[in-house]
């Protein structure tokens, strides 16, 4: 996921600072892009839940640690960015490389005991968390608008969360560290984004990500057949593609127009919850995930 929030989790895309076109023209090719990204990180998360029957899902987010640096590294040398990991801010893009590897990595694991479209509504609360984190770290206090979708969001969240831990367990929190890390990640890309340019901030952040993937893969790599090297190296085509397509998306258009498209990714993910794990939606589920998405793009569109 390059740098990308987890899969099937609210992108931070659109953060790294972009020229945003806003023509009508424009808005349609973004929204094709973000609805095609959306496919293609629901692809990736299935994928990854089957492959995860033979390898340890830190594997998968290993390997496509690795493949996101290396593509980092080679594109940056024919574009001619030779300074590419020459940060300005390591401190900062250090933190900002930890958090979103446990972004990726909670999700991941995550979706190996759990249903996807699980995983993904307690995610999608990352707008809240950022907005709450944003408050305390920036004094960007919301207005009364915003509040209310904060504490509906996170009632919203205690729905699904609450029968999902007679279910899953322990699991169930590592969409929550999913959701915290991506949303520490957009505040301090904010800030990464006034002295580095969005290619030496993704590149650094892959590095780290890499470094922290390949220390927790130690314990539990296993050399699996070929196959599933094909399965993780599709995983990670598949992130790295939706993220490109993200990318280009919030160029031609802002957060506010395109972030609501981001949702469908839950109908993606019920899909082949449905048909290719045949797990069925929960009332809380629908219920929940209704109050979570629903306060979200109130935050998102308050601010247009």
């Amino acid at each position: 996921m390059t740098d990308k929030a987890p899969l099937g989790a609210p992108r931070p895309v659109g953060s790294e600072r972009a020229v945003v076109d806003g023509s009508p023209r424009a808005l349609r090719q973004a929204a094709i892009m973000v609805l095609l990204a959306g496919v293609l990180y629901t692809a990736g998360n299935t994928v990854a839940k089957l492959a995860t029957d033979a390898v340890h899902p830190l594997q998968i987010s290993w390997f496509r640690w690795v493949i996101i640096l290396t593509g980092f590294t080679i594109a940056g040398f024919f574009l001619g960015h030779r300074r590419l990991f020459a940060t300005r801010q390591p401190g900062l893009q250090a933190i900002r490389g930890v958090m979103v590897f446990l972004a990726n990595a909670g999700f991941i694991v995550a979706i190996a005991y759990m249903p996807i479209a699980n995983a993904q509504l307690i995610a999608f609360t990352s707008p809240l968390i950022a907005t709450l984190l944003a408050w305390a770290m920036l004094s960007e206090r919301p207005g009364r608008t915003g509040m209310a979708a904060l504490l509906c969001g996170f009632a919203g969240a205690m729905i699904v969360i609450g029968p999902d831990w007679s279910l899953f367990g322990w699991a169930t929190l590592l969409p929550m560290v999913s959701a915290v890390g991506n949303a520490f990640y957009v505040l301090l890309t904010r800030k990464a984004g006034a002295v580095d340019t969005p290619f030496v901030s993704m590149a650094t952040s892959s590095v780290v990500g890499t470094v922290l993937a390949t220390a927790s893969v130690i314990p539990v790599f296993t050399v699996p057949p070929v196959e599933v090297w094909a399965m993780m190296a599709a995983v990670a085509l598949c992130f790295a593609s939706g993220q490109f397509l993200v990318i280009m998306a919030f160029t031609r258009a802002s957060v506010a127009h395109l972030a609501p498209l981001q949702y469908s990714e839950l109908v993606w993910g019920l899909s082949v919850g449905m048909l290719v794990f045949a797990t069925w939606p929960t009332l809380n589920m629908l219920v929940g995930g209704a109050v979570i998405v629903g306060a979200a793009l109130l935050i998102v569109t308050s601010r247009r």
